[in-house]
C-alpha cells in the first residue's frame, strides 16, 4: 500500500489530483550494528514496504543495502570514524566519572546540516545521532520539517544516555551533581547547550510510555510535541518455529525448561539488571533442578558468573534465523533491566511466541501486556521477578490437553499482540501518517 495514496483529493472540477508522497531523509550513526541502530534501519524498511520514499543516512555503514547512503569520499568516511575518539579524548581529559555512565558529547560541528539542507528531503527524521555524528547546535541548524525518534534519555539528559539521578529533571548544579565526578561538570554544560541551542520545538517520537513521560517530566524538552510508537519489526520474517527442532539445530536439552537472557555485555551493565536475574535464580533454585540457562549476546566470560543453573552461553547473535530458533526453543525470555526505553529483544522474543518476564515502570510495559504475554514484575525486586519467571514457565510448558501438540495460549497470545503491534504494516502506517502532520504543519 503507497504511503501517500494518490486518491482522496480531487479538483473543483471533480478531477482527481495526485498527491506527491513525502521524501524523507533518515539520520543515524549506523545502520545494524546496535540496537537503535537496528531500530533505525527497521522503520526505513517499514517505510518503504509502505510505499514511502524514504532515504537512510549514516557516518557507519555496514550494510551492503543501496537504500542507506553514506559520505562519498574516503577521506570523509575516515574523518567520520574518527570523531568518536577525538571527542572522547578531549573529555577524558577534562571529566571523569568512576561509575563509567555511558555518555555523548556532541560537540564537535560536522557537515550534516549543509548535507540536510542540500538534500531534495521533504522531511528529515532524526535517528540516534550520538558518538560526534552532529554537535547539539548543528540539529538547531537543520531548517527542514524535523522529526526525531528518542531511543534513550539522551536528548533531555547532559551527555548521559541513561540517568540514575534526576539532575536530568531538576537542572544540572553544583549541589546535586553526583560525588563519583570529577573535574568540569560536561554534563551541565551540555544540558545548557541543550537548552540554548533548542529554543523551537520539533515533533518527538519516543519508543515506549515510560520515555515519554521522562520527556514530558524534563527540563530540556517538556515544551516539545511528543507522540509514542514503538519499534517496528518484520513479523513475517520473526515467527515461531517447531520447539522441537529448534533445540535440536541449537543442541540444547530436550528435558529441561528453557530461560533466556540476552544483551551485549549484558552480565556487568548494571542497568541490565542481570544482579537481580541471579537473586532470582537463587530463588527459583529452591524448588527447581529442570532448568537450563542461556544467556546471548556475548560469549562466555574468563570467570563465570552462573552457578545456579547449568548455562550456555551463545554469544553474539546478530542474524535473525539464529534469534528465531533461539526464542523458539526457550520457554521464558526475561529481560530484567532496571532502566530500558523498549527492548528489541523482548519484542523479538514475543513474535516468536516467547512469553517476557521483566520489570515494570520501565519501557518493557508496552511490549509486555501483564499476565497475559508476560509478567511485569515490580520494579528491581527480584523475588516478583523470580515468581513472574515461574509463572510464565507454569503457563508456557503446562500441556493442553484438548490440542496436543500446538504452542500454549500465551504463546500465542504473544505472537499475535506483536503482529498487531510492532509490525512493518503497522507502525509504518503511523510513521508515515505522522509525516504528513508534520508537513501539514509547516505550511500553517
Amino acid at each position: 500500500m503507497p504511503a501517500y495514496p494518490d486518491t482522496g483529493r480531487e479538483s473543483a472540477d471533480g478531477v482527481e489530483l495526485s498527491v506527491k508522497p513525502i521524501k524523507s531523509m533518515m539520520v543515524s550513526h549506523s545502520d545494524i550494528t546496535g540496537g537503535a541502530f537496528i531500530a533505525a534501519y527497521r522503520l526505513h524498511k517499514a517505510l518503504r514496504a509502505q510505499g514511502a520514499d524514504s532515504t537512510l543516512w549514516v557516518n557507519k555503514k555496514a550494510s551492503d543495502d543501496w537504500t542507506v547512503k553514506t559520505h562519498s569520499g574516503r577521506l570523509q568516511q575516515l574523518v567520520a570514524r574518527a570523531r568518536p575518539a577525538m571527542g572522547k579524548s578531549v573529555a577524558n581529559a577534562l571529566f571523569s566519572d568512576t561509575d563509567s555512565t555511558m555518555r555523548s558529547w556532541n560537540w564537535m560541528p560536522s557537515p550534516w546540516p549543509g548535507i540536510v539542507q542540500a538534500s531534495d528531503a521533504d522531511l528529515v527524521h532524526l535517528q540516534w545521532y550520538n558518538a560526534e555524528m552532529m554537535s547539539i547546535k548543528d540539529v538547531s541548524r537543520i531548517k527542514k520539517p524535523l522529526v526525531q525518534t528518542l531511543h534513550d534519555m539522551w536528548a533531555f539528559c547532559g551527555a548521559e544516555h541513561y540517568a540514575e539521578n534526576d539532575r536530568w529533571r531538576e537542572g544540572y548544579s553544583r549541589q546535586n551533581r553526583p560525588a563519583s565526578e570529577s573535574g568540569m561538570d560536561l554534563d551541565a554544560y551540555n544540558w545548557r547547550s541543550k537548552k540554548k541551542h533548542w529554543k523551537e520545538p520539533w515533533q518527538l517520537v519516543a519508543v515506549s510510555h515510560w520515555l515519554a513521560d521522562c520527556v514530558r517530566s524534563s527540563d530540556v524538552l517538556s515544551q516539545f510535541p511528543i507522540v509514542v510508537i514503538p519499534n517496528p519489526l518484520d513479523t513475517h520474517r520473526w515467527k515461531p518455529m517447531d520447539k522441537h527442532a529448534a533445540r535440536t539445530l541449537l543442541n540444547l536439552p530436550m528435558d529441561k525448561m528453557i530461560i533466556t537472557f540476552g544483551a551485549l555485555a549484558g552480565t556487568w551493565n548494571p542497568r541490565k539488571g542481570y544482579d537481580h536475574l541471579l537473586k532470582a535464580l537463587e530463588i527459583l533454585k529452591q524448588k527447581h533442578d529442570d532448568i537450563h540457562i542461556v544467556i546471548f549476546g556475548q560469549s562466555e566470560p574468563q570467570v563465570p558468573t552462573d552457578t545456579v543453573f547449568p548455562t550456555t552461553y551463545a554469544g553474539p547473535l546478530f542474524d535473525q534465523p539464529t534469534l528465531c530458533a533461539l526464542n523458539s526453543a526457550a520457554d521464558c525470555y526475561v529481560n530484567p533491566a532496571v532502566q530500558e526505553a523498549f527492548g528489541q529483544t523482548a519484542s523479538e522474543a514475543q513474535a516468536c511466541g516467547l512469553p517476557v518476564v521483566a520489570f515494570d515502570d520501565t519501557g518493557s510495559c508496552d511490549v509486555i501486556e501483564h499476565q497475559q504475554t508476560g509478567y511485569l514484575a515490580q520494579l528491581a525486586d527480584a523475588a516478583d521477578l523470580a515468581h513472574g519467571i515461574e509463572w510464565v514457565l507454569s503457563e508456557n510448558t503446562a500441556p493442553d490437553k484438548d490440542n496436543p501438540g500446538t504452542r500454549s495460549a500465551i504463546s500465542q497470545r504473544s505472537t499475535a499482540r506483536a503482529q498487531r503491534l510492532f509490525s512493518y504494516e503497522t507502525v509504518g502506517a503511523q510513521y508515515t501518517s505522522l509525516y504528513a502532520s508534520v508537513m501539514e504543519s509547516c505550511k500553517r
